[in-house]
Protein backbone atom coordinates (compact mmCIF):
# COMPACT_ATOMS: atom_id res chain seq x y z
CA UNK A 1 0.00 0.00 0.00
CA UNK A 2 1.59 3.44 -0.87
CA UNK A 3 -1.25 5.53 0.73
CA UNK A 4 -4.14 6.24 2.68
CA UNK A 5 -6.45 6.55 -0.14
CA UNK A 6 -9.09 4.01 -0.46
CA UNK A 7 -9.52 3.04 -4.31
CA UNK A 8 -11.52 -0.31 -3.74
CA UNK A 9 -13.08 -3.09 -1.88
CA UNK A 10 -12.64 -6.91 -2.49
CA UNK A 11 -15.37 -8.91 -3.79
CA UNK A 12 -13.91 -11.80 -5.49
CA UNK A 13 -13.96 -10.44 -9.05
CA UNK A 14 -10.62 -8.29 -9.09
CA UNK A 15 -7.34 -9.18 -9.55
CA UNK A 16 -5.22 -8.21 -6.48
CA UNK A 17 -2.24 -10.82 -5.44
CA UNK A 18 -0.46 -8.25 -3.33
CA UNK A 19 -3.54 -8.07 -0.83
CA UNK A 20 -2.63 -11.28 -0.05
CA UNK A 21 1.03 -11.01 -0.13
CA UNK A 22 0.95 -7.99 2.55
CA UNK A 23 -1.09 -10.30 4.94
CA UNK A 24 1.05 -13.59 4.65
CA UNK A 25 4.34 -12.30 3.27
CA UNK A 26 6.05 -16.20 3.70
CA UNK A 27 3.27 -17.40 1.08
CA UNK A 28 4.80 -15.00 -1.98
CA UNK A 29 7.28 -17.19 -3.89
CA UNK A 30 4.20 -19.98 -4.02
CA UNK A 31 1.03 -17.94 -4.55
CA UNK A 32 0.41 -19.32 -8.28
CA UNK A 33 0.32 -22.44 -6.74
CA UNK A 34 -2.00 -21.46 -3.91
CA UNK A 35 -5.89 -21.21 -3.93
CA UNK A 36 -6.88 -17.54 -3.11
CA UNK A 37 -7.58 -17.30 0.52
CA UNK A 38 -8.54 -13.87 0.00
CA UNK A 39 -11.67 -12.38 2.10
CA UNK A 40 -14.32 -11.08 0.45
CA UNK A 41 -14.14 -7.08 2.17
CA UNK A 42 -10.65 -6.41 2.03
CA UNK A 43 -9.80 -2.70 1.66
CA UNK A 44 -7.53 -2.00 -1.49
CA UNK A 45 -5.52 1.00 -0.86
CA UNK A 46 -3.42 2.75 -3.59
CA UNK A 47 -0.35 0.52 -4.35
CA UNK A 48 2.68 0.60 -6.29
CA UNK A 49 5.20 -2.15 -6.80
CA UNK A 50 7.60 -3.15 -3.85
CA UNK A 51 10.66 -2.06 -5.24
CA UNK A 52 9.75 1.74 -6.37
CA UNK A 53 8.00 2.22 -3.33
CA UNK A 54 10.06 4.62 -0.86
CA UNK A 55 7.32 4.08 2.07
CA UNK A 56 5.20 1.40 2.11
CA UNK A 57 1.41 2.59 4.55
CA UNK A 58 1.01 0.38 7.25
CA UNK A 59 -2.77 -0.13 7.37
CA UNK A 60 -3.95 -0.47 10.83
CA UNK A 61 -4.99 -4.83 10.95
CA UNK A 62 -8.02 -3.53 13.07
CA UNK A 63 -9.70 -1.99 10.05
CA UNK A 64 -9.13 -4.74 7.99
CA UNK A 65 -10.83 -7.04 10.12
CA UNK A 66 -13.63 -4.66 10.54
CA UNK A 67 -13.86 -3.99 7.29
CA UNK A 68 -14.54 -7.79 6.49
CA UNK A 69 -16.49 -8.53 8.96
CA UNK A 70 -19.05 -5.50 7.93
CA UNK A 71 -19.07 -7.08 3.98
CA UNK A 72 -22.46 -7.83 2.78
CA UNK A 73 -22.28 -9.70 -0.67
CA UNK A 74 -26.18 -9.16 -0.52
CA UNK A 75 -25.40 -5.32 -1.88
CA UNK A 76 -23.75 -3.80 -4.60
CA UNK A 77 -20.06 -3.27 -4.85
CA UNK A 78 -20.64 0.48 -4.71
CA UNK A 79 -22.65 -0.08 -1.21
CA UNK A 80 -20.07 -1.68 0.13
CA UNK A 81 -17.26 0.73 -1.18
CA UNK A 82 -19.81 3.52 0.68
CA UNK A 83 -19.70 1.76 4.10
CA UNK A 84 -16.32 1.17 3.31
CA UNK A 85 -15.44 4.74 3.33
CA UNK A 86 -17.45 5.60 6.26
CA UNK A 87 -15.52 3.32 8.38
CA UNK A 88 -12.61 4.60 7.19
CA UNK A 89 -13.39 8.21 8.33
CA UNK A 90 -14.36 6.84 11.58
CA UNK A 91 -10.83 4.86 12.34
CA UNK A 92 -9.09 8.63 10.25
CA UNK A 93 -10.67 10.74 12.88
CA UNK A 94 -8.94 8.56 15.55
CA UNK A 95 -5.83 8.44 13.79
CA UNK A 96 -5.80 5.35 13.91
CA UNK A 97 -6.21 3.86 10.34
CA UNK A 98 -2.24 3.45 9.84
CA UNK A 99 1.05 4.69 9.79
CA UNK A 100 3.98 5.11 7.24
CA UNK A 101 7.20 3.36 7.56
CA UNK A 102 10.15 4.72 8.87
CA UNK A 103 13.36 5.40 6.94
CA UNK A 104 14.98 2.41 8.71
CA UNK A 105 11.51 -0.22 8.19
CA UNK A 106 11.63 1.18 4.57
CA UNK A 107 15.44 -0.06 4.24
CA UNK A 108 14.94 -3.37 6.02
CA UNK A 109 12.05 -4.00 3.57
CA UNK A 110 13.57 -3.43 0.04
CA UNK A 111 16.87 -4.68 1.64
CA UNK A 112 14.93 -8.36 2.73
CA UNK A 113 13.42 -8.55 -0.98
CA UNK A 114 16.43 -8.20 -2.98
CA UNK A 115 18.22 -10.31 -0.85
CA UNK A 116 15.28 -12.45 0.12
CA UNK A 117 14.86 -13.04 -3.83
CA UNK A 118 18.60 -14.03 -4.60
CA UNK A 119 18.71 -16.51 -1.92
CA UNK A 120 15.67 -18.11 -2.78
CA UNK A 121 16.60 -18.58 -6.35
CA UNK A 122 19.96 -19.66 -5.31
CA UNK A 123 18.65 -22.80 -3.26
CA UNK A 124 16.57 -23.97 -6.12
CA UNK A 125 19.48 -23.45 -8.40
CA UNK A 126 22.85 -24.19 -6.88
CA UNK A 127 24.07 -21.31 -8.62
CA UNK A 128 25.28 -17.63 -7.79
CA UNK A 129 22.44 -14.74 -8.68
CA UNK A 130 24.73 -11.78 -9.96
CA UNK A 131 22.48 -10.01 -11.84
CA UNK A 132 18.14 -8.81 -11.16
CA UNK A 133 15.51 -8.42 -13.68
CA UNK A 134 13.51 -5.79 -11.26
CA UNK A 135 9.47 -7.17 -11.50
CA UNK A 136 7.65 -5.25 -14.18
CA UNK A 137 10.38 -2.53 -13.86
CA UNK A 138 9.90 -1.52 -10.61
CA UNK A 139 12.59 0.32 -8.89
CA UNK A 140 13.76 4.04 -7.62
CA UNK A 141 16.80 5.74 -7.58
CA UNK A 142 17.03 4.42 -4.05
CA UNK A 143 17.04 0.81 -4.99
CA UNK A 144 19.57 0.49 -7.61
CA UNK A 145 21.90 1.47 -5.49
CA UNK A 146 20.83 -1.14 -2.46
CA UNK A 147 20.92 -3.75 -5.09
CA UNK A 148 24.64 -2.94 -5.65
CA UNK A 149 24.64 -3.22 -1.53
CA UNK A 150 22.93 -6.45 -1.73
CA UNK A 151 25.90 -7.98 -3.99
CA UNK A 152 24.20 -7.87 -7.54
CA UNK A 153 26.62 -6.78 -10.45
CA UNK A 154 24.02 -5.76 -12.99
CA UNK A 155 20.49 -4.69 -13.11
CA UNK A 156 17.97 -4.10 -15.87
CA UNK A 157 16.13 -1.01 -16.89
CA UNK A 158 18.72 0.99 -18.20
CA UNK A 159 18.80 3.35 -21.18
CA UNK A 160 21.42 3.37 -22.62
CA UNK A 161 22.83 0.85 -25.76
CA UNK A 162 24.06 -2.08 -23.66
CA UNK A 163 28.11 -2.63 -24.05
CA UNK A 164 29.31 -6.01 -23.33
CA UNK A 165 32.77 -6.56 -21.59
CA UNK A 166 31.93 -3.25 -19.81
CA UNK A 167 31.53 -1.44 -16.53
CA UNK A 168 27.56 -0.11 -16.82
CA UNK A 169 25.92 -1.54 -14.19
CA UNK A 170 22.32 -0.95 -15.33
CA UNK A 171 21.43 -1.75 -18.82
CA UNK A 172 18.22 -2.17 -21.05
CA UNK A 173 15.84 -5.02 -20.52
CA UNK A 174 14.99 -7.85 -23.73
CA UNK A 175 12.81 -10.39 -23.60
CA UNK A 176 14.55 -13.78 -24.98
CA UNK A 177 11.37 -15.20 -25.94
CA UNK A 178 8.27 -14.68 -27.46
CA UNK A 179 5.02 -16.32 -28.44
CA UNK A 180 4.88 -17.80 -31.94
CA UNK A 181 2.64 -20.94 -33.11
CA UNK A 182 3.15 -24.14 -31.62
CA UNK A 183 4.53 -25.74 -35.10
CA UNK A 184 7.35 -22.39 -35.66
CA UNK A 185 7.61 -21.77 -32.02
CA UNK A 186 11.12 -23.60 -31.34
CA UNK A 187 13.55 -21.87 -34.48
CA UNK A 188 11.40 -18.79 -34.39
CA UNK A 189 12.29 -18.56 -30.57
CA UNK A 190 15.77 -19.44 -31.39
CA UNK A 191 15.90 -16.79 -34.78
CA UNK A 192 14.04 -13.82 -32.09
CA UNK A 193 16.78 -14.75 -29.48
CA UNK A 194 20.11 -14.33 -31.81
CA UNK A 195 18.46 -11.15 -32.73
CA UNK A 196 17.86 -9.84 -29.36
CA UNK A 197 21.33 -10.43 -28.86
CA UNK A 198 21.97 -8.20 -31.96
CA UNK A 199 19.92 -5.86 -30.69
CA UNK A 200 21.26 -5.53 -27.19
CA UNK A 201 24.74 -4.68 -28.95
CA UNK A 202 23.49 -1.77 -30.38
CA UNK A 203 22.65 -3.01 -33.72
CA UNK A 204 21.68 -0.45 -35.58
CA UNK A 205 19.03 -2.32 -38.40
CA UNK A 206 18.06 -4.62 -35.84
CA UNK A 207 17.01 -1.71 -33.47
CA UNK A 208 14.93 -0.48 -36.28
CA UNK A 209 13.45 -3.76 -37.68
CA UNK A 210 11.90 -4.17 -33.56
CA UNK A 211 10.94 -0.51 -33.60
CA UNK A 212 8.90 -1.11 -36.64
CA UNK A 213 7.20 -4.44 -35.58
CA UNK A 214 6.88 -2.39 -31.96
CA UNK A 215 4.65 0.14 -34.16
Amino acid sequence: DSSDQLIDVYDGNQFYPHLLWNLEPHTKPYWLNQPNKLSLGNPVFEYKKSLELDKRFLVNSDFIRESINIYDDSKTKEENLYILRELKEKYKRKDTLGRYETENESYERLMKELKDARLFIEDITSKPVKYVVFPGGGNSEKVKLLAKKAGYKLISKGIAPNAFNSKIYQIQRYSAAYGFPKKLNENLNILFLKLQLKRAKGNYMVTKLFNLLRK
